[in-house]
């Protein structure tokens, strides 16, 4: 089963795929004890300085990356939230959505440097998926909270890292092995997991 990636914002989203992004992030702040307010969630997906891709299983979203540009430094993309619903992760959904946003952006872009964000220094999963894919606990103070670390990590390291991990788990020939995920519209084609596949950018 292939998972498929749209470019969205919240006046393309139907009222009940919104709902479902709601739920994942819901899921994700009741774990670290955070406060969800559905018009934050409106507001990232409906303002024009953020950028948002959400992954879709036939009708149902399933994961959902938003980022911004240069938050912590003139060449870097910011991740602003991002999250997975509970029962699809573990499935390298997060890696590869995270690694096909830079791949698409920096092909676009080649200032884009970094890869930043913040993290709540008790959401231990995150921050191991974070250090996995290259990402450092960095020296810059947190705009977000005396809470969390910002994190931040070279793109090309990323890059290189997740296209090991994606060879590594292909080898292992697991399960797990990541899925396809494909963007709609267009036809180009990109190297990702070790193989050509089509990348379809909206």
């Amino acid at each position: 089963m292939d998972f498929r990636i749209e470019k969205v914002n919240y006046n393309s989203l139907s009222e009940e795929n919104f709902k479902q992004i709601c739920e994942i992030e819901q899921s994700a702040a009741s774990y670290l004890d955070l406060i969800f307010d559905k018009n934050d969630m409106a507001y990232f997906l409906g303002n024009g300085r953020y950028t948002s891709y959400t992954v879709f299983d036939e009708n149902t979203v399933v994961g959902f990356i938003i980022y911004n540009r240069g938050y912590y430094l003139n060449d870097d993309i910011y991740i602003t939230d991002l999250g997975i619903a509970e029962n699809y992760r573990g499935r390298n959904i997060a890696t590869n959505l995270i690694g096909l946003t830079l791949q698409q952006l920096v092909e676009k872009d080649k200032s884009i440097k970094f890869l930043t964000l913040d993290v709540e220094n008790v959401n231990e999963k995150a921050i191991k998926l974070y250090e996995k894919i290259g990402m450092e606990k960095s020296t810059i103070k947190s705009k977000n909270g005396q809470n969390n670390y910002c994190m931040v990590g070279e793109v090309s390291v990323i890059l290189k890292k997740i296209d090991e991990i994606n060879k590594k788990n292909k080898e292992k020939n697991t399960e797990k092995e990541p899925k396809n995920i494909e963007r709609r519209a267009g036809n180009t084609e990109t190297k990702f997991e070790g193989k050509k596949q089509k990348m379809m950018i909206l």
